[in-house]
Parts: C-alpha cells; sequence; structure tokens
C-alpha cells in the first residue's frame, strides 16, 4: 500500500466500524425491547394469576377447628375449647386466613394485620 492510499483506506476501516458500532446497537436495543415485551407479559400473567388465586380464596370459606387447624367441615372456632389464658385466635379480616399473633400482614391475602386501636 502506498502512503497516497492509506487516507483512503483509513476512511473505509472507520465507516466499518462505525457500521459496526451502529449494528451492536441496534441488536442491543432489539434486545432490550425483547425483554421489555417478555417482561410485561409475564408480569401480566402473574398479576392474572394472583387474581384468579384471590377470587378462589375469597370464595372458599376459611373457618378452623377447636385445634386451630383449616377445616372444611363447616365447622368455625371453638372459642371455649382454647386453654384459659392463651391468646384468642388471631385472624385475617379480610379473606379469614389463620394468622400469628406477631404477624403484620396475611400471608395469603397481604391486608395489613395491625390493630385496631379502640376509640375513646
Amino acid at each position: 500500500m502506498s502512503r497516497d492510499d492509506f487516507p483512503a483506506y483509513e476512511q473505509t476501516l472507520k465507516q466499518q466500524a462505525i457500521a459496526a458500532i451502529q449494528a451492536v446497537d441496534d441488536y442491543q436495543g432489539r434486545q432490550r425491547q425483547l425483554a421489555a415485551t417478555r417482561e410485561a407479559e409475564l408480569d401480566a400473567a402473574l398479576e392474572a394469576q394472583i387474581a384468579a388465586l384471590r377470587r378462589t380464596s375469597a370464595a372458599t370459606p376459611h373457618v378452623v377447628n377447636s385445634n386451630g387447624h383449616p377445616t372444611t367441615t363447616g365447622s368455625t372456632v371453638d372459642a371455649a375449647a382454647a386453654p384459659q389464658g392463651a391468646p384468642a385466635p388471631h385472624f385475617c379480616p379480610q379473606c379469614g386466613h389463620a394468622a400469628a399473633t406477631d404477624d403484620r400482614f396475611c400471608a395469603r391475602c397481604g391486608t395489613s394485620l395491625a390493630p385496631v386501636m379502640p376509640a375513646g
């Protein structure tokens, strides 16, 4: 290559490098767009599943037996069966799911279990 040909060759290489960088940028942009679309689709599917579970959960009666275990027999909590001095059973006010006395939110529906302060 002669000294006179070098500037033209250098310009050709620069144009090829610019084209390669633009191709990489375009590819990365398409990948980000595809990932965002997939994320939105997965998010919508997850939200639909959560809504279906909440509807199912709301339609199912949540009752417990005298031992505090869930039951499907239709019986309700037997407060008289609780030992003297034992803490009263704690349930979610939204869905009726049994909760530990120190739980701050319902494990089933996410409702706050903060104690309601009595008026006065």
